[in-house]
This record gives structure tokens, C-alpha cells and sequence, in this order.
């Protein structure tokens, strides 16, 4: 890397190492994002819940100098950093923040890849998710939200009532 931006990036982990990467990390003073919703465990009695993360394998970091990228790189458990060509992807604050916002304020979230229809692109200017740059789209026969995480080409689709949200067109 000739030219450092500081920022937030996104490292690929092996397989379930996602938790303990961002432990690691966030012990050497880098800061983590690791997205996670809640889900039923494997109990029988189904009582059990449990965390998984919204996008397996991957964590994002926020990077403030070449240091930070080197310890990242060589931290247990992380397999390389996200590029495109040959060069790191920096992934934009506000996804970071759209994806925040869906995790804590929405329990019903589902990630999908490839074919999903985007609709008409909007900002949400009131309620929990006010600040939230999405798309509203037709999805299994309801309206839902959609944010596009196009680093990874995914889509976080939520079920909220868009009825009780101000909703400004973009």
C-alpha cells in the first residue's frame, strides 16, 4: 500500500473466528464492528439465544495508520483484507452507520444476495431509524427496507412499518 487513507475497511476471517478476531483487535486499540442478531440456539426447548454475525467471516475495522493495517493483517484468525484489484476497499462511514441502525433497532433482519429488485431510494427523517439512507422495495408481496452493502454485493432487508416514519425522497 503506497498511499494509507484512514477510515473504515473490511477483513475476511476464517470460518466462526469473527468474535475472536474483533476481541483481538479491539485488546491492540483498533476499533471493530462485527453487526450480529439475535437467534434461537440449539437447545431443544428452543429458550436458548444465541448471536450470530449478519455477515459470517467478515469484520470491519477502522484503521488509523499503516501500524493498524499491519497488526490487523496479522492478527490470528484473519485471512486478508477486502479488495478490489489490488487495492483495499474502504467502506464508506454512512454504511457503517445504516447498518448500526437496522441492528439496533430491528429484530427482524434478513441478508440477501444477487437478484433483489431495488426500489425507490429514500431517507428516513423520524423515529429510530432517522438518518437512514435505504431503499423501499417490493419483497415476497410487502414493502420492506433495503440497504445495500455493495462491498460485500448483499442487501439487509427489514419488515418495519414504513406508515408511522417521514419519509424524504432522495
Amino acid at each position: 500500500m503506497s498511499f494509507f487513507v484512514a477510515g473504515w475497511y473490511l477483513i475476511y476471517t476464517k470460518p466462526r473466528q469473527e468474535k475472536k478476531v474483533a476481541v483481538q483487535l479491539s485488546k491492540s486499540d483498533i476499533k471493530t464492528f462485527l453487526p450480529v442478531f439475535k437467534n434461537k440456539g440449539h437447545r431443544v426447548d428452543g429458550k436458548k439465544l444465541g448471536f450470530t454475525p449478519l455477515f459470517p467471516s467478515y469484520v470491519f475495522v477502522q484503521l488509523k495508520s499503516m501500524t493498524d493495517y499491519y497488526t490487523c493483517a496479522d492478527t490470528d484468525g484473519v485471512i486478508t483484507y477486502v479488495k478490489f484489484g489490488k487495492k483495499i476497499t474502504r467502506v464508506k462511514d454512512e454504511v457503517i452507520q445504516n447498518i448500526s441502525m437496522l441492528v439496533d433497532n430491528c429484530p427482524d433482519i434478513t441478508v440477501l444476495s444477487g437478484n433483489v429488485h431495488s426500489g425507490q431510494k429514500v431517507r428516513i427523517e423520524d423515529g429510530p431509524l432517522s438518518g437512514l439512507s435505504c431503499e423501499i422495495a417490493e419483497h415476497e408481496g410487502q414493502q420492506k427496507v433495503l440497504v445495500h452493502v455493495s462491498v460485500l454485493n448483499l442487501y439487509i432487508v427489514v419488515n418495519v412499518s414504513l406508515n408511522k416514519y417521514l419519509i424524504e425522497m432522495c
